[in-house]
């Protein structure tokens, strides 16, 4: 029997989208959820904080089938067995205390969450970056916040061997710096950073008013927004959504469009 599809988990945690969030996705959102970063928990230490996330992380690794367990143990330095004991004592504190339960609920939640919201959310907010080499094809994305941290990792886009994924997870430079320090002495790196803009057909997914709106009047008003307008405008979609009191109308697309009211 395959061990990781046994992986127990609270039932109120959807499987199915927390199957969805890539590893990398993972393993930055249990560490923002401690206020850490991936070389604070890589070192070999006994502490007992460090050691409860590192039993989190392989728990929640293993409840990706298509990753083996050998590949989990390395990212750690560990072997395949560690990585199912981590996996029982996480569900044994599971069943026994109240508290880590809902701490795995909650680390679960944020990781489905962020996943929705980078498949279809786009943010003047942050700086993305692309990273290649001629070490393997397609590429990395790679996102830093305005204060140039590291808020996000996509490896899903790049052909990795298990080997230079598993450095990528431990040595991603934390700032945007230290990774241009690194791409430069590293001739086979190259860092292209990745305009970002919303197209007519993410907007009006995303607005989803699409029975009552007509389509031909709202891409005719969005050809003519400036590409920033077009950004705020789509990243006040939720806001919108969420101050329509009850019983009231949403607007049409177009109408949404033509009042601009993410200015007032």
């Amino acid at each position: 029997m395959n061990p990781r599809r046994d992986t127990i988990l609270p039932e109120c945690i959807n499987r199915e989208a927390l199957c969805k969030a890539s590893t990398d996705l993972m393993i930055l959102e249990i560490l923002e959820y401690h206020g850490l970063y991936f070389q604070d928990i890589a070192i070999p230490s006994r502490k007992r904080e460090l050691v409860d996330i590192r039993h989190i992380v392989n728990y929640f690794l293993t409840v990706k089938e298509e990753l083996s367990l050998q590949y989990i143990a390395s990212i750690f330095d560990m072997d395949h067995s560690s990585v199912i004991n981590s996996r029982k004592v996480v569900e044994c504190m599971i069943e026994t205390d109240k508290n880590w339960n809902s701490k795995i609920i909650e680390i679960a939640n944020l990781i489905i969450n962020f996943q929705q919201m980078k498949n279809d959310d786009v943010s003047t907010d942050v700086l993305k970056y692309a990273l290649t080499s001629t070490a393997w094809t397609g590429e990395i994305l790679i996102t830093y916040n305005k204060a140039s941290l590291l808020v996000n990792l996509d490896i899903s886009n790049a052909n990795l061997s298990e080997n230079q994924h598993v450095w990528f997870l431990k040595n991603m430079p934390r700032e945007l710096a230290e990774l241009q320090k690194l791409v430069s002495t590293l001739e086979t790196l190259t860092l292209t950073q990745v305009e970002l803009e919303v197209t007519f057909d993410m907007f009006w997914n995303k607005y989803n008013e699409k029975i009552r709106s007509s389509k031909k009047k709202s891409l005719t008003t969005w050809n003519r927004l400036p590409k920033a307008e077009r950004m705020k405008a789509y990243n006040f979609i939720n806001k919108y959504d969420q101050s329509i009191l009850p019983g009231t109308a949403k607007k049409y697309a177009e109408t949404y469009l033509n009042s601009e009211i993410w200015n007032n």
